[in-house]
């Protein structure tokens, strides 16, 4: 058991992704030589026997996904304390919706974190955090090959929509001192800062003492994606961009008729979809210097990225995918002028190598 890593999965994500991030991880310790044991939980509440199971147990490393388990407590200590093993916490979001959890003081807490600078905002905020280790997303394979000339999307958009009105009912209902630093956060996002150091900024000006951490002000950062998605496929549907979208509430969307929506899928299913698109959308203001899956699947799978700005694909992917600002008021125009070049199939194809030359896996130090 000693040598043995043990998963657990204590969450589920969405469309189910956890279950196909925890396969590709688990695969990847197989490979490199280590004994594995896997452990899927329901409702945390309603699993204290088998969780006590493991109590007095010894493992080479424990292993969840935005775990819930950091906070679980038995007999009055940490469930995580009463077996031998550290536990390692791997974010596939930004740090700062993982406070509670993260502030757990654990005898040995590692995490792993898909982004640069996400690593960095934990060793700044969580300094008894034993080790951070950054895994960017390695992208995943589908199932078939479909050469690029026949594929039926032209851009695929794999995102779940919430309108507006969601978040500011939320963030009223939360705190309305919030609400009213969310706009001015915006205001200096749209002026180029990232998130946290539009936080630093607004808080500065108005002569506010500074957030110890950004999770006070994590529902705006919900509210400010919001806001860029909506805005991103506003601009897409006025240039007349064909954008088809899969992911939940779309129907929602003020013109959903504007769109080729094919509803929801399983994580499983979306990869198989990537696949079948010549260019996959990919918005992510909080992954600064990361990628999300989106983007990394667009590349294991030969698609045409079109994404933002950050650090990761400047550094390591230039000139292999269109890239654009979503504040500028022509995005829209751009990005269909882009798409309408004749050489996608050679950009695709380098960007498929050079992606593959970044030999990326996913398995992390343990």
């Amino acid at each position: 058991m000693k040598d043995t890593v043990l998963f657990f999965r204590s969450r589920t994500l969405s469309y189910s992704s956890e279950e196909i991030f925890l396969e590709q991880i688990i695969n990847a310790f197989q490979k490199a030589g280590f004994q594995v044991e896997v452990c899927f939980l329901g409702k945390i509440e309603q699993e204290e026997e088998k969780l006590c199971s493991f109590i007095g147990k010894s493992y080479r490393a424990i292993v969840d996904l935005n775990s819930t388990l950091p906070v679980v407590t038995v007999d009055g200590e940490y469930l995580l304390n009463q077996i031998d093993a550290p536990f390692y916490q791997v974010i596939l979001d930004h740090p700062m919706h993982l406070e509670e959890r993260l502030g757990v003081r654990l005898n040995r807490y590692h995490v792993v974190c898909v982004d640069e600078e996400h690593s960095r905002y934990v060793q700044k905020h969580f300094p008894h955090i034993k080790s951070v280790q950054t895994m960017y997303y390695p992208g995943i394979k589908a199932q078939r090959e479909i050469p690029f000339e026949k594929r039926k999307y032209a851009l695929l958009f794999a995102a779940t929509y919430a309108p507006l009105s969601f978040f500011e009912d939320k963030l009223k209902t939360a705190s309305q001192k919030v609400w009213t630093l969310t706009g001015e956060i915006l205001e200096e996002m749209i002026s180029g800062a990232g998130f946290e150091q539009a936080v630093m900024n607004v808080c500065q000006k108005r002569f506010l003492p500074q957030y110890p951490s950004l999770a006070p002000v994590a529902y705006a950062d919900r509210y400010i994606r919001a806001w860029m998605r909506e805005r991103l496929v506003d601009a897409l549907v006025e240039a007349q961009v064909p954008l088809t979208v899969c992911g939940i509430n779309w129907d929602l969307y003020a013109k959903a008729k504007e769109l080729n929506w094919i509803g929801s899928a399983h994580y499983r299913d979306v990869i198989e979809l990537e696949a079948d698109a010549k260019a996959v959308l990919n918005l992510q203001p909080l992954f600064l210097d990361g990628l999300h899956d989106r983007g990394a699947n667009a590349f294991a799978n030969q698609c045409v990225l079109v994404s933002d700005h950050c650090k990761f694909l400047k550094r390591n992917m230039p000139d292999a995918y269109i890239d654009f600002d979503v504040l500028d008021e022509s995005c829209g125009c751009k990005i269909k002028e882009k798409l309408e070049r004749s050489d996608l199939p050679s950009m695709a194809r380098l960007a498929r190598d050079r992606w593959r030359e970044l030999s990326l896996d996913w398995r992390f130090e343990v």
